[in-house]
């Protein structure tokens, strides 16, 4: 780039050490890089994720209370989420004290654990909490990639999002969602065309 003369101590010229040399040593500058993902860029880019991660585990929630025919009361919802909120906020306040991968990893346990332990009394049995467990964890570990990728968060994101999208579809698909149509009729084996 160009400066103008004036801008700066420095003459245009001059023939020995002295002050031209201390003017331009006095001038000198560096650049300092930044960490592009330093620990509040990625808790920001956390919380932009947020939604989608407290919607998740309330799906999962869900799909348990479909599929064990066992009734979840709004509020053991509202206790589950405010477990995933207070994630968020785990998360920075840790992060400002150690590493933000050991942040990340202390407050997804804890959540997981707690909503985990919630729901094994939420549903009244073990096999809840074996189900809602690992797809919390599992959730965790996604987003942690997401974040940590730079150049491809976005794609993942995206992915990730079709592919659980598309797997709630599959496991419900046979789901009688009012619960009062008839059975439909099996087809024999071969006569689907017909």
């Amino acid at each position: 780039w160009r400066a103008s003369h004036l801008s700066h101590g420095i003459p245009l010229w001059w023939r020995d050490g002295g002050e031209a040399d201390e003017a331009l040593h006095a001038s000198f500058f560096g650049v300092d890089l930044l960490e592009t993902l330093d620990r509040y860029a990625l808790n920001e880019r956390a919380t932009k994720h947020a939604a989608l991660f407290i919607v998740l585990p309330f799906l999962a929630m869900f799909m348990l209370e479909t599929f064990l025919k066992r009734r979840v009361h709004p509020v053991q919802y509202l206790l589950a989420g405010m477990a995933n909120l207070v994630f968020y906020l785990l998360l920075l306040s840790l992060s400002e004290h150690v590493s933000f991968n050991l942040a990340y990893l202390a407050a997804a346990a804890a959540t997981t654990l707690m909503v985990t332990l919630h729901s094994r009394s939420a549903f009244g049995s073990p096999r809840g909490a074996l189900a809602l467990g690992p797809v919390m964890g599992c959730s965790y570990l996604f987003l942690f990639v997401t974040l940590r990728s730079e150049d491809w968060a976005l794609l993942i994101g995206s992915v990730g999002t079709f592919v659980v999208l598309g797997l709630v579809m599959f496991f419900t698909r046979r789901v009688d969602w009012y619960g009062d149509a008839p059975a439909l009729p099996e087809v024999p084996d071969g006569e689907e065309g017909r």
